[in-house]
């Protein structure tokens, strides 16, 4: 289901990412730029109520609420266990709500994974894949590896009746390992999965990822799904691919143009754009602002109006429509972080869908 159906008729729908934990996290992976944080941070009862309530009113009894941190699930089940309270507080009986949580895993336990399971949350555990790879970059802060926890929790969740999706952070460090990350979260019994490529516009001073080497990672990663041949396997950045081919529509965030549907709302009650913004950018508080007035307002309209620019070159590519200049938060000019520029791997995305294309076309003649 896209989000615009889910979402129905509002002229500008919201979904949310919320951070209940602020930037607190118990792990300290080497590319995260919120390694080093120790604030105690945890979103008050007044802020998730706030939060809840307004949403729900703004999008006419539908929502997606996206549970992020630092480590959201530091806030423990009581904290979710309320927010799930209000929503149906908050809607009616036919309300159309979605909670999704992404998590490092290792907090997890078998009473909470029932509770996602019973109240039908979306799981997302980043793992990076095997325990070489993984430790190499997703460590607790005394820099011992963190996938023994990572997989313990992922191994509970599955218990419970939870079907989790794995998101894959890739690093300079983890370039060479495509085909072996893919197999081993594909024997961990994951059948949805994504990739999340290191760039410095998103983690500060970590070292960015070239076109030709995410073009090499993902080229391997289609090569390996294709080899398996098992269609239940989903891997966001082939679906979008896939649905341009296939003629139907499948967005995601890094492929609908514009982020300016989409609002952090951190541990305070600040509300920002998306989690890969930042806080460069303060749109008000949930506090004392509805999302009506949020979205009215000159800061949140300026920035609607830089997100949806299409440079030229995107606008006379054919892959537009899927595409829309990717992420606005990986978008450059000469290198550098600019809104109004190109998307970061713009190169390796074309070359993608050419690839895809040319394959789809050999197998159905």
């Amino acid at each position: 289901m896209t989000k615009t159906s889910l979402l129905g008729s509002n002229p500008f729908w919201v979904s949310l990412q919320i951070k209940a934990t602020g930037g607190l996290c118990n792990l300290g992976c080497r590319y995260c730029i919120n390694r080093n944080s120790r604030e105690l941070t945890f979103m008050s009862d007044d802020v998730l109520k706030a939060t809840v309530q307004k949403a729900l009113y703004h999008n006419r009894d539908m929502a997606v609420f996206c549970w992020f941190g630092g480590e959201p699930t530091l806030a423990r089940q009581g904290f979710y266990e309320k927010a799930v309270a209000y929503q149906k507080e908050y809607s009616s009986p036919s309300a159309r709500i979605v909670n999704q949580i992404q998590t490092n895993g290792t907090l997890i336990t078998l009473e909470l994974a029932t509770f996602f399971r019973e109240n039908s949350f979306g799981v997302g555990v980043s793992i990076d894949g095997p325990e070489e790879i993984h430790n190499k970059m997703r460590v607790i802060k005394s820099g011992r590896g963190s996938y023994h926890l990572a997989v313990r929790g992922l191994r509970l969740l599955q218990d419970a009746g939870v079907n989790p999706s794995v998101i894959v952070t890739v690093s300079k460090e983890t370039l060479p390992f495509a085909r072996q990350v893919f197999r081993h979260v594909v024997e961990l019994g994951i059948r949805r999965l994504s990739y999340s490529p290191v760039l410095d516009s998103a983690v500060g001073e970590y070292p960015s990822i070239t076109n030709d080497e995410w073009y090499g990672y993902i080229r391997q990663v289609f090569d390996e799904w294709c080899r398996l041949g098992d269609p239940e396997i989903e891997v966001r950045e082939l679906n979008e691919v896939i649905a341009w081919v296939s003629q139907v529509s499948e967005p995601c965030c890094s492929s609908l143009g514009t982020c300016s549907h989409w609002f952090l709302v951190d541990h305070d009650g600040d509300i920002y754009p998306c989690e890969k913004w930042g806080k460069s950018i303060k749109f008000g508080n949930v506090l004392t602002h509805d999302f009506s007035e949020i979205i009215k307002n000159s800061t949140h309209r300026r920035f609607a109006r830089l997100t949806s620019y299409k440079p030229e070159k995107c606008q006379r590519c054919r892959f537009l429509s899927v595409c829309n200049n990717g992420c606005t938060q990986m978008r450059v000019i000469g290198g550098e972080f600019d809104i109004l520029g190109l998307y970061a791997f713009c190169q390796q995305r074309k070359a993608l869908f050419r690839d895809v294309e040319s394959a789809f076309s050999r197998a159905i003649p």
